[in-house]
Formats: structure tokens, sequence, C-alpha cells
């Protein structure tokens, strides 16, 4: 399973504006320059964050919308993504004829679970810390 660049880049967003939270905001050029991703997509992706409300914009730029140490990387990963199921089924079993019978679907519940379980554990507060080794 790979991540979009969405959710790498909306993730990298985030830990900019841990980095300088509460005292200053951060301008969207900034973060593109610093990251490397181009203003129209950070713009894409800064929406879907603001609707979330784990983002704010202030006066000078953007903030985010709780402390580092209440985001963990499930929530930011799970706006930008919409899902942890590997396969369409877990989330939608209508869309499969096989779903109620499907050998395989245990495995990939077992593995969207242990995948958000996993994103869970993280928060920024960790990533920006350098803690991340701490529940591995």
């Amino acid at each position: 399973m790979k991540f979009s660049t969405r959710s790498r880049y909306g993730l990298r967003t985030m830990i900019e504006l841990a980095r300088n939270y509460p005292d200053k905001p951060v301008l969207l050029k900034n973060i593109a320059e610093h990251q490397g991703i181009s203003m129209k997509y950070l713009d894409h992706i800064v929406s879907s964050l603001k609707i979330r409300g784990l983002i704010v914009r202030v006066k000078d730029g953007y903030i985010l919308g709780r402390s580092p140490d209440k985001i963990n990387c499930a929530e930011i990963i799970n706006v930008l993504e919409g899902s942890f199921g590997p396969v369409v089924c877990v989330d939608l079993p209508s869309v499969c004829n096989r779903s109620s019978k499907c050998e395989a679907k245990k495995v990939w519940e077992k593995v969207g679970a242990i995948l958000r379980e996993t994103l869970e554990s993280f928060t920024l507060e960790d990533l920006i810390n350098h803690n991340a080794e701490k529940t591995l």
C-alpha cells in the first residue's frame, strides 16, 4: 500500500505548522518553497485540512487548529485519503458481491486496523520531537 503525495505533503505541511505552533503563523508560500510543493497543490491540500479544523487561517498565515500533541497522524491521513481500508470492500461492502463470503476480507480488515492503530499512535508532537520510536 502506498500513500498518495496528497497525504505525504499534507503530513509535511502539518509538521511545519507544528514546529511553529502556537507563536508563529506560517505563510503557505514559505511551506511550498521549503517543502518543494506547488502552491496550487498546497492550496488544495490546505483546503481539506481547514474544512476539518486541523489548520486555521490567521492574519499572518496558518496555524494548527489544536496543539501538536492533540493531532495524530491518523486524523491527518484520514482527511486526505478518506479511509484506511486497503481495499474498497472493507469500507463499502456493497460494492463487492463477494463481500459476505470473501475468504480474504478478514486479512484486509486486519491490515486496515493495524494501519489505523499505528497512525493513531503518533502525534505531531512526537514527530517534531523525534519521538517516533516511542511506540514501535
